[in-house]
Parts: structure tokens; sequence; C-alpha cells
């Protein structure tokens, strides 16, 4: 049996971004401290409680698992059932002491201070599984099969005590049923295969598919490749929701998304190229005024995702991450996305007297111009606007580090090129990243 327990409280103060008068001063780059610009909300915040419990009931009814260091071969045949139980409590509650405020669309009570929405689930899993292994236990591929059959209670309120915030609850028994079969024909070869039905409940009709080919073996060159499709009720917030600043009530159409897939590696490169088509209908947002709508014609977008671990020259090292995202234009103003994303770090390493290694580096983090989503902290949601560009990003960190036996020191200059360029960037409108700022740190491992 296994136990896990999680626990969360917390509160994060909410300023709702730089005013319109502040941001116009922010532009002139004129100054650089950000105390002096007013912000939207200067009362708000928002108090986060989460909180839950696992338990994992398992029992093998036959065969017998070999150690992960053990050299035993093939034909370990384990049949496992199992009974998982999880429970999960969330809370959200936006309090603001002035309501009145123009900053939201709309107030529904001005003599209300906050609003807050609660999430419970209970969840209870009845499992069989079965393993054969092929060769040894250090072996990535192995024969496997696994069913479930779950039922999740699921209830989801609103703060308002009025008649009508039943219209707005939910509360319902979910029942769905599923599974997974992993087949390896060869050692070059392998089908997986994963599935799931909602039959009962709220998300009855909900289900999900991933077929996938394996070609190639482990740690050498390989190719991913499959499909995965799934239909899904959209998030219940943007389906209905009772609060002091938002209401709706609305019974969309399921969400089905489609997506093509394929994953190269080639180790000998340390290379990973992923590419993506993704194809969408029915997919649910926020519209500029904070109502959620649902764009009913299909979106489609084609992602690729090129990794290079490690391109090594004497000393010098470079691991890059770059991500292109394309989109028809009448998709743009829906999903907003940049063209390019970049992540890459170049840093150099050696040792100071063959014992003591050192590391300096450059990071550096960014994209191409688009036009972001707005958010609204009395949501933690994020929706269209059209008025503010963030003109793309580029945020370079320079660092250096130190190992001292089992002891690390660094230092950081997060932001470095922070106003060399024009105003300091927005990633979120009226939200600007923080300016140039210099980190110290210790990291220390005590064991025996």
């Amino acid at each position: 049996m296994l136990v896990a327990l999680a626990y969360h409280k917390g509160s994060i103060l909410e300023n709702g971004g730089i005013t319109s008068e502040g941001d116009s001063l922010f532009k002139t780059g004129t100054e650089n401290n950000f105390q002096l610009y007013p912000v939207n909300l200067s009362t708000a915040r928002n108090d986060i409680f989460n909180n839950g419990i696992k338990i994992n009931h398992f029992l093998d009814l036959g065969g017998k698992a070999s150690d992960s260091l053990s050299n035993a071969k093939a034909n370990q045949q384990i049949v496992r059932a199992g009974l998982d139980h999880q429970y999960t409590f969330k809370k959200n509650t936006f309090n603001e002491t002035d309501p009145g405020n123009s900053f939201y669309p709309q107030v529904f009570d001005s003599s209300r201070y906050n609003s807050n929405y609660t999430e419970k689930i209970i969840e209870n899993e009845l499992y069989l599984s079965f393993f054969n292994s092929k060769t040894d236990s250090t072996r990535s591929r192995e024969t496997s099969f696994r069913a479930f059959l779950k039922n999740q209670y699921v209830d989801f309120s609103s703060n308002f005590n009025d008649t009508l915030s039943s219209n707005y609850n939910l509360k319902s028994m979910n029942l769905l049923t599923g599974g997974s079969i992993n087949l390896p024909f060869t050692d070059l070869f392998a089908l997986r295969v994963n599935a799931r039905y909602f039959f009962a409940g709220f998300n009855k009709g909900d289900s999900y598919l991933k077929g996938e080919v394996l070609i190639g073996d482990s740690g050498k060159s390989s190719l991913v490749t499959g499909i995965e499709s799934w239909s899904s009720e959209s998030s219940y917030m943007l389906q209905k929701f009772r609060g002091n600043y938002n209401l709706w009530n609305s019974s969309p159409d399921k969400i089905f998304q489609f997506r093509i897939f394929a994953l190269a590696e080639i180790p000998k490169l340390n290379l990973r190229v992923n590419v993506n088509l993704f194809n969408t209908s029915n997919y649910r947002y926020l519209d500029e005024n904070q109502i959620p709508v649902t764009q009913s014609s299909a979106i489609n977008v084609v992602q690729i995702k090129i990794d290079q671990e490690n391109i090594s020259f004497k000393k010098w090292h470079l691991q890059s991450q770059i991500v292109f995202q394309f989109l028809p234009e009448k998709d743009q103003n829906i999903v907003r996305v940049p063209l390019v994303q970049f992540q890459e770090s170049l840093f150099r390493e050696g040792y100071i007297r063959k014992t003591t290694p050192w590391r300096i580096g450059l990071d550096f983090i960014g994209c191409s111009q688009f036009n972001s989503l707005a958010y609204a902290p009395q949501l933690g949601l994020f929706y269209i606007q059209n008025t503010n560009s963030n003109q793309g990003i580029l945020q370079v960190n320079a660092y250096v580090s130190v190992k001292i036996k089992r002891a690390r020191f660094f230092a950081m200059l997060e932001h470095s090129n922070s106003g060399l360029f024009g105003p300091v960037h927005q990633v979120i409108p009226y939200y600007p990243l923080p300016g140039r700022l210099l980190k110290l740190g210790l990291s220390w491992v005590f064991f025996d």
C-alpha cells in the first residue's frame, strides 16, 4: 500500500497590471523604478487552498518482479490487481475591498468584497494489469496490458447563497472505463494503444484514444508516430459560473481535438525533432468582454519543436530548444501563440586545479512578436485583447557557478539586457518583465 498527502495554502496579491496612464509613462523608458507606476488594483488578492490524499492498494496474483539491478532474463510475468482512492479539494477566493473599481467588466454586488469557487473530486479506481518482460529488467520495451473501471464524484460550486445559485453548481457521479496495451513485436518495432470512455455522469460521452508506433531501438535512432483524439466537456467554469464580477450560464458542445504526431530521436547528434498537427473543433475561450464563447469552425495548428541537447566545441557547450507554431490567418485572432519561441544556453565549463568544477554562461529566452492574451485576476484566466502587442521578447541571463565538494555557489544577473534596447518588454499586457536583478545562491547537499 502507498499513501501520499498534499497540502497547499497561499495568497497572491493582485495588482491588475499597470494602468493605462502608467503604461504610457512606462513606454517612454524614462524611468526604471516600477514602484513609481500606478496599478489598476491596490487591495485585491487571490487566496488559494488545495489539499488531497491518495491511497494505492495492489496485490500481485502471479509471477514475481525482479530487482531493477538483476541480470535475470526474459519471461518475468506479473499479474497485478489494484484499488486506488484519491480525494482532492481546491478553493480559490478573490478578495477586493473596493469592488466598485472600474477595472472589472461589471460588479453585481458593490457591498460584496469577495467571490470564490470550490472543487471537490473523489475517485475510486479498480484495475487489473499484466506485465511480461522480454529481456532483462533494465530494458524499456516490455509487453503490458492494463484495464480499469473508475467512479469519479465531482462537486463544483460558487459562494453565492441565493436560490439562483443552484443553476450554477455541479454535483455529478462520473463513471468511466479504459485501458492500455503495449506490444513489442520485435526489438525494433512496438505498438502502444491507450483509451478511455465516460459512460455516465456530467462527462458522459467524453472519450480519448491514442495509438502510436515505435520504430528503432532504445538508446539509438528511433521514430515514434501516431494519432491522438479526444472529445470532452469544456471546463465547467467556462460553462456555468456565478461570482461577484462575472456571470454566465451556457451548455456548449463538446470540444473535439485530433492530433497527428511524430517524434524522431538521433542520440549521436543529441537531437530530438517533434512535429504535431492539431485540429480542434468547438474551442472554448474568453472574448474581449471576458465572456466565454465557442469557435464553431475548426482551428488548425502546426507545431515543430527542435531540441539540441548539447553541441560542444572544446570547453564551450550549446543547448538549444526552438519551437515553431503555424496557424491559418483566420485562427490567429483566437489562438494567441508566437511564430517562434526559443531558449538557448551557451556556457563554458572546466575545473580549478582539476578538483573544483566551474561554469560560466548565458541563457537567451525569447519569442517573436504576437498579440498575447490579457489576464483577468478575478477569474485566474486569460482572455482575448487586441490593443497591446509585445513586439517580441528577448531576455538574457548571465551566470557563473562554482562547486566545492557538496556545496555549489552561483550568481546570476537576470534580464541583464533590461532597458538596453528600449522599454522593458511585456509578455502579458500591463505586466512588464522584471528589470535587471542580481541573484546570489548557495546549494549544499548533506548526506552520509
